[in-house]
């Protein structure tokens, strides 16, 4: 889809209402975003991972931060069926869409004081994944394996009339890295590197995420 055609939609009113949602949910918390299919070269365990441990290592950030992951659940394979399951275990909650609003399910005896990782495998249609886009402010991928990942592109898209700049952290294994040259590049397997990352994307200035944002604004084709 030509990059004006999807600054249209992003404005459109459905969008805006899924970006609502997701803010009605996790009201005054920095949301970290990832949208990835649920298979070992995405990188979502590690990712989730390291997201405990960054707030492990760094408490002052529990309760103020959430990592909302959309997911497509893989049909067939037994090691995606393996992945899921291991997914499940790292997560605190399950998201769903349900009477016009989000909402979750708890995980692993957890709390709503406790959660921090909420997983969605409801395929995500176009205006619910640039309506979370909207309304985070990090775009986190750890992908392994990922030739051109459209993500990223349509995390920066989604930012389009708003009036703060965001932060991208993307896998340096993704082809998206070497193109988005404004976001902040990671090893998904660098656990330590990782929590460095989060910290330094959280504590970045207005004036840096602006300049960076800026070297990531798309000027060609982004995904349907």
């Amino acid at each position: 889809m030509p990059a004006q055609a999807s600054i249209k939609v992003v404005e459109s009113e459905e969008v805006q209402r899924e970006a609502v949602k997701v803010k009605e949910l996790f009201p005054d918390k920095i949301i970290f975003a990832g949208m990835d299919r649920a298979d070992g070269l995405s990188g979502m365990i590690p990712k989730f991972q390291a997201f405990k441990q960054f707030l492990k290592e760094k408490p002052e950030y529990t309760g103020k931060c959430v990592l909302v992951q959309y997911c497509f659940e893989a049909v067939g394979g037994k090691e995606d069926l393996v992945v899921m399951a291991r997914l499940r275990k790292e997560a605190d909650a399950l998201l769903s869409s349900s009477n016009g609003k989000l909402e979750f399910e708890l995980l692993n005896g957890g709390t709503p004081e406790t959660c921090h990782i909420f997983m969605r495998l409801e395929k995500a249609e176009r205006n619910e994944r640039l309506g979370l886009f909207r309304a985070a402010d990090i775009l986190l991928d750890t992908s392994a394996k990922n030739g051109l990942n459209l993500m990223p592109f349509e995390f920066v898209t989604a930012q389009h009339g708003t009036s703060t700049s965001k932060v991208c952290i993307v896998s340096e294994f993704s082809g998206c890295s070497r193109v988005l040259l404004g976001s902040l590049r990671i090893n998904p397997w660098n656990n330590s590197a990782l929590c460095t990352t989060f910290e330094r994307a959280l504590r970045m200035g207005e004036d840096e995420k602006k300049d960076r944002f800026q070297l990531g604004a798309p000027s060609g084709p982004v995904g349907d």
